[in-house]
């Protein structure tokens, strides 16, 4: 019985060895040259044929070492893995990494110790033990997906734990108010307030060219810099790093508040355990409500340095980036080793990006962690010293605005039938802007009537993820104020002049909620789509705005639409973990309905390997490849 059982579990660690090396192999570019065993004639190489004759002749016992040899290394390969080469291995590296440490402890003779995995997918904390933990662990706090119902910004915690840093010994807030309270004055009372409500312990260097005397009084551990009109950007900020003795910096330029969406614990809890990332970064929101993933690609070819929104990769919730363009914390020391180059003005985060990405580091931005910002507009001649540098003679921004440098200078959607939703199969480009206009359409009628409304579920994912429409989607979902039912009532004829159905659900009012009326349904079809509207008797917009400020709105299918306050935040706590990985509609997966945490592994086998609409021919991370311009980083891996 003992020797079936040895034999079957070093079957089992040889076959997983196998399926580990193959996906490690296909990970890595190997660019040694390599020997080949047949040549052009179909010999076969003599030094195969003898290996062939060695491993026939090997003892069992060899073969037993050899294989134990075999889990080692795979176990050590695994390990040495970087969070990014490990999420090429998708969901199946935790379980092969457990399973082969399993099995060697199981040959030493020790119990078997692997505990059952929780529903929960484990924070970079839980999965890795530290000695000296900078930050406790986090874990989602629910039950089920609703627990953070109905404006998640519950659901995912820092757990309580006894060993771990004090926060105002490792970071440090670098706060540039020299540009900022130009364009949003006075915003130092605002961050520095901020600071002092959420953070009151925390170290600030703050640089400005007016120094207005009370900054003391507000917060007490504050460094003030005092710079010249005039000064460069790279001047000011190598000055404000100098005066940083914590291990990690916020760079905050731009921040015209400081409130609790800002994260900073789930920020250190990357870089602590993660030397891979460079910067780490969040969404932000600019003072007109426009909110933004906050994650960059860039390329650099024929003179043109191209911007493009999006992400290849994800892992821990956060994408990975190029550049981010919001505020991002870093580690001090590697800040002062790629250095401010002392020539540049506002291209100087540019070039530190740039710098980061040559030495094969990365950033990332996790989009639940939102900074309130404010982006000026900056002329081309700002940029000219950093396209003089690197030679650069066009700059493409993600808006696809053009900025040179040495140089002078349809057909209706509608088809009269159902949009195609079939399971394998992503939907048509046609059908997916069917969809976005009649989002739009009703978005936009929302606002110019004054209401409330907002992208709600899948839909808003989609905008979260893609800025647009789910390439699976089966449906859209929108969000109303229950007080603005009848109003939304009367714009039905304006929807049904457009070609869509409207139906009210008068009998789905309830009451009451916090002392409002509740509940509130109105259904629409649009060139063969559900559109369904859902009424809720608080809204985070209404909120917004009766505190005097603007709504926060997303990018979506090119107009700027309303959603709630924290969108990234939100998303996470309604979808749970990988959530920027990707599952097909839980229609197509066969769940009873949307409130299911997500699992992504693989797309679903599609009913024809050779159509062009196969999901199974893109990664199950990342949007750029469902995009016209496909990020050149990404790659599919070999089929063998």
């Amino acid at each position: 019985m003992a020797r079936r059982m040895n034999t079957s579990f070093l079957c089992l660690a040889f076959f997983l060895c196998v399926i580990v090396a193959l996906q490690i192999v296909n990970h890595f570019e190997i660019d040694e040259n390599t020997e080949t065993l047949c040549d052009c004639d179909g010999k076969v190489d003599e030094e195969e044929k003898r290996g062939d004759f060695e491993r026939a002749n090997t003892s069992p016992v060899e073969k037993s070492a050899k294989l134990e040899s075999y889990v080692e290394g795979m176990l050590e390969l695994l390990s040495s893995m970087n969070e990014v080469e490990k999420s090429e291995l998708g969901t199946n590296f935790d379980r092969l990494y457990e399973v082969l440490k399993d099995m060697k402890e199981a040959r030493n003779g020790n119990a078997n110790t692997r505990k059952l995995r929780e529903q929960f997918v484990q924070s970079p904390s839980d999965s890795k033990s530290t000695d000296n933990q900078e930050v406790c662990p986090e874990k989602f706090l629910g039950k089920t997906l609703t627990y953070g119902y109905p404006f998640f910004r519950k659901g995912f915690a820092t757990l309580n734990c006894t060993d771990f840093v004090p926060l105002h010994e490792i970071v440090t807030v670098v706060f540039d108010d020299v540009h900022t309270s130009k364009m949003t004055p006075p915003a130092y009372e605002r961050v520095l307030g901020g600071i002092k409500k959420y953070y009151p312990e925390l170290n600030v260097v703050y640089f400005t060219e007016n120094n207005p005397g009370d900054v003391k009084k507000m917060k007490t551990n504050v460094k003030i810099v005092e710079v010249k009109s005039g000064t460069k950007q790279s001047k000011m900020w190598s000055t404000a790093i100098s005066k940083v003795t914590t291990k990690y910096v916020l760079v905050a330029p731009q921040v015209t508040e400081f409130d609790d969406d800002i994260n900073l614990k789930r920020l250190v809890r990357i870089l602590s355990e993660q030397p891979d990332v460079t910067f780490a970064s969040g969404s932000y929101r600019t003072r007109n409500g426009h909110w933004d993933i906050g994650c960059l690609q860039t390329m650099f070819q024929n003179y043109t340095l191209t911007f493009q929104g999006g992400y290849y990769m994800s892992f821990w919730d956060c994408v990975v980036c190029d550049f981010t363009p919001g505020p991002w914390l870093a580690r001090t020391k590697d800040l002062r080793e790629l250095q401010f180059d002392q020539n540049l003005d506002f291209g100087v985060f540019y070039d530190l990006f740039w710098k980061m990405k040559k030495k094969k580091r990365i950033a990332v931005s996790c989009p639940d962690v939102m900074f309130n910002i404010d982006r000026g507009i900056v002329e081309d001649v700002k940029f000219l010293a950093f396209a003089s540098k690197y030679d650069i003679r066009k700059i493409v921004e993600p808006n696809n605005q053009v900025r040179w440098y040495g140089c002078r200078h349809g057909i209706k959607h509608g088809r009269g039938s159902s949009c195609r939703k079939e399971r394998g199969l992503g939907v048509p480009p046609c059908d997916l802007e069917n969809l976005a206009d009649a989002v739009k359409l009703i978005m936009r009628e929302c606002e110019n009537a004054g209401l409330f409304c907002e992208l709600q579920m899948g839909t808003l994912l989609g905008a979260v993820k893609f800025n647009k429409v789910l390439p699976w989607e089966r449906d859209a979902d929108l969000t109303f104020l229950t007080a603005n039912y009848s109003a939304i009532i009367k714009l039905g004829e304006k929807f049904q002049a457009a070609g869509y159905s409207f139906t009210p659900h008068k009998d789905s009012l309830w009451c009451c909620v916090d002392g409002r009326q509740a509940g509130g349904e109105i259904s629409m079809t649009a060139d063969g789509w559900n559109v369904d509207l859902y009424g809720q008797h608080l809204m985070e917009s209404e909120m917004l705005v009766a505190r005097g400020e603007a709504p926060t709105k997303i990018d979506f299918a090119g107009q700027m639409v309303t959603v709630v306050r924290n969108p990234g935040l939100f998303a996470r706590n309604r979808y749970g973990s990988n959530l920027y990985r990707h599952q097909e509609h839980w229609l197509d997966r066969g769940k009873q309905s949307g409130w299911h945490f997500y699992d992504p592994g693989k797309f679903e086998g599609c009913p024809n390997q050779q159509h062009s609409g196969c999901l199974s021919q893109y990664s199950i991370d990342g949007n750029m490849q469902f995009d016209k311009n496909i990020c050149p980083c990404t790659y599919q891996i070999p089929q063998r």
